[in-house]
Order: structure tokens, then C-alpha cells, then sequence
């Protein structure tokens, strides 16, 4: 069977990643699902409703390096289940998708000692630096150059030709 890449909103086919042959349907999504439609999260039992702070996906970066010093990653996955009404128990399935359990990771970056992260600091401020040497340097050549073939392009005054 196809399915499409995206089902719904907030919802993605991994389907043909995870088996290639698509015997299995798989699709992903926030746990409970977490900014799909709501009206797929009402047709599915679940003990506790969608909460952001307990079922999306985060990271926090330190502005100035870019390093990542605290991630959530969580997913949900779900199968399509398609209804059968030879099977009396998939006669009435409400929804074809089927949540199946939901994965959490939680990284935290080792910690640092202030003079680590003066390190860092101090290396991505010489290479900001170092590169804005290099352009200033670059633009300074460009310049002198356009200078240098625009004077060589001037007539020579009268005098100079006499001598």
C-alpha cells in the first residue's frame, strides 16, 4: 500500500526508514500526539492528555559558542492499522493510526569549569577575530589594487612625455 510522507499535521510516514519493503506501516509523532490535529488525540485513550512540558522535544544552546548544553528528544510511535470488518475487533478501530509506546532522551553536557568555558569563549572570539582580520586585509589588497590599475590607465602630463 501507499502512504503519503506526511498523514496529518504533526505526523510523519517512517514507513520505508525503517522497513523497506513497507510490510509494517510506521508512522511518527510527538508522544500523545503533541501538535498533530486534536481531534486524533480525543479518538485515542490515552491516561493522560498532551502536555507540552512533558511530551515535546527541546534543546537549550549557549548563545555566544552555539554549544548544546541540555536536550529532550521524544517520539512517539504509531502503526496504521487499516479497519477489517472480518475482524471484529478492527470493525470498529477509531483511528487507523495506533500509538505503540513512546522513546525520551535526555543529554545533559558534562560540566564545564569556568576556565573551560573562558577557553571556548576566548578561541571563538580569535577566530571571529582572525577572520574579520582576513576580510579587512582582503578588502585593503582589492582596494590598492583597483587603485593601481586605475592610475596606471591616466595620461602622463605633457611634461613627462618631453623629457
Amino acid at each position: 500500500a501507499y502512504y503519503a510522507s506526511f498523514l496529518l499535521p504533526g505526523i510523519l510516514n517512517q514507513t520505508t526508514a525503517f522497513l523497506p519493503d513497507a510490510s509494517a506501516p510506521v508512522f511518527v509523532s510527538k508522544p500523545h500526539f503533541l501538535d498533530a490535529p486534536p481531534w486524533l488525540s480525543w479518538l485515542v485513550e490515552m491516561d493522560t492528555p498532551a502536555n507540552r512540558s512533558l511530551h515535546d522535544t527541546w534543546i537549550e544552546i549557549e548563545p555566544t559558542t552555539g554549544l548544546a548544553l541540555e536536550s529532550v528528544f521524544r517520539l512517539q510511535y504509531n502503526f496504521h492499522v487499516p479497519r477489517d470488518p472480518a475482524v471484529p475487533t478492527l470493525a470498529t478501530l477509531l483511528p487507523d493510526l495506533v500509538p505503540w509506546f513512546w522513546v525520551e532522551t535526555h543529554r545533559v553536557a558534562p560540566a564545564a569549569t569556568p576556565d573551560a568555558l573562558g577557553t571556548v569563549f576566548l578561541l571563538t572570539l580569535l577566530v571571529r577575530l582572525g577572520a574579520l582580520t582576513v576580510g579587512a586585509l582582503a578588502l585593503l589588497l582589492a582596494a590598492s589594487g583597483l587603485c593601481v590599475i586605475h592610475l596606471s590607465r591616466l595620461p602622463l602630463p605633457v611634461e613627462e612625455i618631453a623629457s
